[in-house]
């Protein structure tokens, strides 16, 4: 007899396979009993004494394991792991008994069709249950439901030359800490993960081992280099070589990761810190495995890598209470309690805490991690040296784009379609303008566009005020018209900034960056309205103005001007070079032969070389001697906003030098508000991203509040003093600061003041009406 066992993904689930295995070979001890299963978690099965032969499948070759599966004439096939690949093999094999779970729309491939459990329980037990509907005995109590693996002498040699090398001796405590995931949603907070260790050494003298897959070295380093006491990261080994490292560890402190899995194999105790994952499915019924999250929210077990709530439930499991579950379970040092190999049975989860009483929208995800492909595959090779991370490791991002949720592929097409006919509509609205089916208005005084390419984040606020200030000092008498993204103003009217008597408004009626520059500006009218031409009126009947500057005026073609200034963030020049949805792009690139001016902003943060490619990347679309003058936002101001905050820190940026902050932002560009932080010499531990101009709620407040400490400081930009909940800074408890940047010409500033005289000089500088 024949039989062929599928399971070919994920390492987790390929170790709870070896109950089910086993069980079939003690119902058929004669058989051949095979499974297919993905090359890189292959070699955890080797040596095992229930399984015939292991098939290490190559995912680039379907077609050839399609036929050789045809040829190998198997009389069974139990697919476990259930998606359309294997349920296609299983269907093409011909084989008399084919047996999946039913109800995932592929069940027509099976002729055994076994119902999905409808209680949640231990993994390997589902499986269990699949071999019971066909008439395998099978035991799902004790020692029978673990995972299992044989290691070799060679993997326990290398092993104990790894122990020698970092000077560790037989009767020391070895903790291993695996919080490393290659899924965000599933990664528990680093701070939290070196306050453990901190918690492992001083109060159990435990030697701390940092272990995960070779792509996850950079983040191990930076947990051992942020440790006061001294731990070690293991380099990158086999699979085998890691469960044997494991055996020689009193316990195993993880993520729900193949880490765990390795520990439950080779009898270790663990504790496995769970989020989306429903804890009963991956944490064995056996004392010696404990499972810790966030109970009491609603949500728990949604198995989302993007959710509605951010998966707050992996940030609320704090240091402390893993440490607690620990010490619990190893009696205060790991030698007192469970021993490695206990086999006592338990029938229910152990270790659960209430953490959390409410959801909260934030979460922690890892910033620019590199996506793991296997844990240690392949032979041992040197660890990277320890350096910092920069950008900072944890962000806290509500800025959730449409391409990278869970239906990511289905997502992007919808995307790129929407792009399409956003596309087409863009063209369609600019032609009704060139060939004059709507009137184009046109002021006969100079006017100033500044606008952009991409949805938010270039600085264009910023380059608004400065040129304001330079026309001002010129002796002009501007007026800035701005939309008024985000008021609150139902009926989009035309509306001052300031009223009749010059008191400025509330700044959900107009807005906070046309607030903002009111509020900068006294003397300087500042109407909002969707109608520029109607706001051009209300701004000339209201004073004295000889020339207009549109704000974000770009995209808007009813009004003519004088010359388009377009801000581009040297960060994201393009916007991914793809249209909205499906990228940040307003206008095609091509929308750049209006432009007269160009301003490469945040052009401190990227290199020299780095620059003149993005120069390169703009010049076929620009027309000819066109300038690209570069930009940097330098922070001039620090101005304590309550909290705790000494107001004697006022315009004392050199005061976050060395200080760690928690950057808060709802902005286009978190990333330049972030790094600028940096570039004081701020250690930002943490990073909070919200939607551009986000009103945040008191919840949302709180948790960011929650954060700051008495020496990790609260630091905003200046436009999201106006997002925070009004009267939430003044009752923080620690200290909450707002960072004020302005515009710096680094080059080109010959040319900016050259091209703006220019057009201030060509027409005349009294203020007229309209001209239709």
């Amino acid at each position: 007899m024949k039989i062929l066992v599928i399971q070919i993904k994920r390492i987790g689930d390929v170790l709870l396979t070896t109950p089910a295995l086993a069980a079939l070979r003690g119902q058929f001890p004669q058989a051949t009993i095979d499974i297919l299963v993905d090359r890189r978690w292959a070699e955890v099965l080797e040596n095992l004494p229930m399984v015939s032969h292991v098939l290490p499948y190559d995912t680039e070759a379907p077609l050839r394991w399609l036929w050789r599966v045809h040829q190998a004439r198997y009389d069974w096939i139990i697919d476990f792991l259930g998606n359309p690949r294997s349920a296609v093999l299983t269907w093409i094999s011909g084989a008399s008994l084919r047996a999946g779970f039913r109800g995932r729309g592929w069940g027509w491939c099976y002729t055994h069709r076994i119902p999905m459990p409808t209680q949640p329980d231990y993994s390997a037990a589902h499986k269990l249950r699949l071999l019971e509907a066909l008439g395998v005995p099978t035991q799902q109590s004790g020692t029978a439901v673990l995972p299992t693996v044989a290691l070799t002498d060679e993997d326990r040699r290398v092993v104990e030359q790894f122990l020698q090398s970092c000077g560790i001796s037989d009767g020391e405590r070895i903790i291993a800490l695996a919080p490393v995931h290659r899924r965000p949603s599933r990664q528990w907070q680093l701070d939290h993960c070196v306050r453990l260790g901190e918690l492992l050494v001083t109060r159990w003298q435990a030697k701390v081992l940092w272990i995960g897959a070779p792509d996850e070295q950079p983040q191990l380093h930076l947990l051992k280099g942020r440790m006061q006491a001294p731990s070690w990261v293991v380099p990158p080994i086999r699979l085998r070589q890691a469960a044997a490292l494991l055996t020689r560890c009193d316990l195993v402190v993880s993520s729900d990761s193949g880490i765990r899995h390795l520990a439950v194999a080779v009898g270790t105790p663990s504790v496995a810190i769970h989020g989306p994952a429903l804890p009963i499915n991956w944490t064995p019924p056996h004392p010696s495995h404990r499972a810790v999250y966030a109970e009491g929210l609603w949500c728990l077990g949604c198995d989302l890598n993007q959710c509605p709530y951010h998966h707050e439930c992996m940030r609320w499991v704090d240091a402390e209470q893993v440490f607690q579950v620990c010490e619990e379970l190893c009696g205060g040092g790991g030698h007192e309690g469970l021993s490695r190999g206990d086999t006592r049975f338990a029938s229910s989860l152990h270790g659960v805490l209430a953490v959390s009483d409410a959801p909260v929208k934030l979460c922690l995800t890892p910033e620019a991690t590199p996506a793991p492909s296997s844990i240690f595959p392949g032979s041992a090779t040197e660890a990277p040296a320890t350096q910092p991370l920069d950008p900072p490791p944890y962000v806290v991002d509500d800025r959730r784009p449409l391409t990278t949720v869970k239906t990511s592929r289905v997502l992007q097409g919808v995307a790129a379609i929407s792009a399409f006919g956003y596309g087409i509509a863009v063209k369609a609205r600019e032609l009704t303008f060139t060939a004059g089916w709507i009137p184009v208005r046109r002021l006969s005084l100079p006017t100033f566009c500044v606008g952009n390419l991409t949805a938010g984040g270039t600085g264009k606020t910023p380059t608004v005020i400065r040129l304001v200030e330079d026309l001002l000092r010129w002796g002009r008498r501007p007026a800035v018209l701005s939309r008024g993204y985000g008021r609150a103003d139902s009926l989009r009217r035309c509306l001052a900034v300031r009223d009749q008597r010059g008191r400025l408004r509330s700044i959900q009626q107009v807005g906070e960056e046309p607030w903002l520059i009111a509020r900068r500006f006294p003397g300087v009218p500042v109407v909002v309205g969707s109608d520029r031409a109607r706001a051009a009126h209300i701004a000339i009947a209201q004073a004295a103005v000889d020339c207009v500057v549109l704000d974000d005026g770009f995209q808007h073609h009813r009004l003519a001007r004088d010359l388009d200034i377009v801000v581009i963030n040297a960060l994201d020049p393009l916007g991914g070079g793809r249209l909205l949805p499906a990228g940040r792009l307003r206008e095609p690139p091509e929308a750049l032969a209006r432009a007269g001016l160009v301003v490469l902003t945040h052009v401190g943060l990227v290199t020299a070389s780095d620059r003149q490619a993005i120069k390169g990347k703009l010049a076929p679309y620009l027309r000819p001697h066109v300038p690209i003058i570069e930009a940097h936002h330098e922070p001039v101001t620090l101005t304590p906003l309550g909290g705790g905050a000494s107001p004697t820190l006022r315009h004392a940026v050199e005061a976050l030098r060395t200080r760690e902050v928690i950057a808060c932002s709802a902005v286009g560009c978190p990333e330049g508000f972030e790094q600028t932080l940096q570039g004081l010499g701020a250690v930002v531990r943490e990073a909070v991203r919200f939607p551009d101009h986000h009103w945040m709620t008191p919840r949302e407040w709180e948790a960011v509040i929650r954060l700051a400490s008495p020496r990790r400081w609260v630091v905003l930009t200046e436009k999201d003093v106006f997002h925070v909940p009004p009267g939430a800074v003044s009752s923080a408890a620690h200290p909450v600061f707002v960072l004020g940047i302005e515009l710096v010409i680094q080059q080109g500033s010959d040319q900016w003041e050259a091209i703006i005289r220019s057009c201030c000089g060509a027409k005349r500088s009294s203020p007229v009406a309209l001209l239709a």
